[in-house]
């Protein structure tokens, strides 16, 4: 009976952090069309690989960063830097919302990134 209880608890935590990482998946979209909507159109594609460039040092970088943390700090060092680095983000995003333009304004329709013709 015991074992049972504690493998619904590591399967309900295991479900909690699936659903966690799915949120996580969803900010994607949420990311790339203000990156290619502040792009220039003639520099989108320079702008998108950067972007793309910028996520893969994040995936390759985080493990190796998360584990000297961990390792040398303590492991909720990783928690309180991840929360210093969503605020920072907020915050960039709350700026870069007040200094871009309307959608219209840039010839481009809300939520695409395809411009006016």
């Amino acid at each position: 009976m015991a074992s049972s209880a504690l493998q619904f608890s590591r399967k309900t935590r295991y479900t909690q952090a699936r659903e966690a990482q799915g949120n996580g998946e969803r900010m994607i979209p949420a990311t790339t069309t203000p990156t290619a909507n502040l792009a220039p159109l003639t520099a989108r594609g320079r702008y998108m690989s950067v972007y793309g460039l910028t996520w893969g040092l994040g995936f390759g970088m985080g493990p190796v960063i998360g584990g000297l943390l961990h390792d040398q700090v303590g492991p909720t060092a990783i928690w309180w830097g991840g929360a210093r680095m969503a605020l920072l983000a907020a915050l960039g995003f709350l700026g870069l919302a007040r200094r871009s333009p309307p959608a219209s304004a840039r010839g481009v329709l809300a939520g695409a990134s395809l411009p006016l013709e």
